[in-house]
């Protein structure tokens, strides 16, 4: 790889919302690199989420150079429960990882 060229994503924010059996938390991230970034995959709490489950739109999901883009993901519950602390962590296809934290709101349905 070209050392002038670089994938870095940014996750600019991430929201929890209550659906039926779960939680949806939806990421919204921007490409910030000169390359285009492809997912390999999504973890939640070291757990490999399967695109093939509808769990995620994640898996294979490309982001074109400096353009952002939503990537959601469906947990359930349990054994996600209120006041819970959820790592998400993105995966490329150039081997980087990226990474948020967020916490199922104790009231209300969203951040």
């Amino acid at each position: 790889m070209n050392p002038q060229k670089f994938e870095s994503l940014e996750i600019r924010d991430a929201t929890v919302k209550a659906v039926d059996g779960g939680w949806l938390i939806t990421m919204y991230v921007r490409n910030t690199g000169n390359v285009d970034a492809e997912i390999r995959h999504i973890d939640v709490n070291n757990t490999v989420i399967s695109k093939d489950s509808g769990l995620t739109n994640a898996n294979g999901l490309l982001i074109p150079i400096q353009s952002e883009t939503e990537i959601w993901v469906k947990i359930t519950n349990p054994p996600y429960e209120r006041g819970t602390s959820v790592f998400l962590t993105i995966h490329t296809t150039k081997e980087n990882q990226y990474s948020q934290l967020v916490i199922i709101p104790e009231f209300g349905f969203e951040k």
